[in-house]
């Protein structure tokens, strides 16, 4: 199930886009043993989406600190 997880996380990315939340309360199995990704409320944009009329881009870190990773907390990090 991990590498469910994390081909959908590739292809999240591969749009610019952050899930927000990932927490094992928002990845679920089916009866075939795979793992789905859920509640995108947190997700963001973090870049141009190609072929996308949408150009905008988010430099928020959104959802519970503890699962944030401490790239987006952090201050003194460069962004691009």
């Amino acid at each position: 199930q991990i590498r469910d997880v994390a081909a959908g996380l590739h292809c999240l990315h591969s749009f610019s886009i952050v899930h927000g939340s990932l927490i094992g309360a928002n990845i679920l199995v089916d009866n075939g043993r795979r793992a789905c990704l859920t509640d995108f409320g947190l997700a963001s944009i973090r870049g141009p989406i190609q072929g996308s009329a949408f150009l905008g881009t988010s430099s928020d870190a959104p959802g519970a600190i503890r699962w944030t990773a401490t790239e987006l907390v952090a201050k003194d990090v460069e962004r691009p």
